[in-house]
């Protein structure tokens, strides 16, 4: 369960980063996607991304979802795609330089990757 006091940005790079761990490389959807998928998400909780990396992001999402061999590798589009769904306003402050919680800020370092990704 999470309440109000997380944020929704954060707890989606959150749940991308898992199932980017977890996954096995097999195919070029997940091998390629999770990782920048993960850095587009990362640049959004710096307030580093623009309307492009997102528009970016939920065409990447799709195409994960639409063509990853398992189940792991369209789930791990979800996450981004409800917060979009559901918490659209939250996402776009981001790209705004707002974090709705107040737990984004400006100087977090992003997390360290397995893979590069170049996004």
């Amino acid at each position: 369960m999470v309440d109000d006091s997380r944020c929704v940005v954060d707890l989606a790079r959150s749940m991308l980063a898992f199932f980017e761990h977890e996954s096995c490389g097999q195919c070029t959807p997940c091998r390629e996607g999770m990782p920048r998928l993960l850095r587009i998400l990362d640049k959004m909780c710096a307030f580093r991304a623009t309307a492009a990396d997102l528009d970016l992001a939920m065409e990447l999402a799709e195409v994960m979802y639409n063509s990853a061999l398992c189940a792991l590798g369209q789930s791990a589009a979800m996450p981004l795609r409800t917060i979009i769904e559901h918490f659209g306003d939250e996402v776009k402050g981001h790209l705004n330089g707002v974090c709705a919680t107040g737990t984004c800020s400006s100087h977090r370092v992003p997390s360290e990757r397995r893979r590069d990704a170049h996004v």
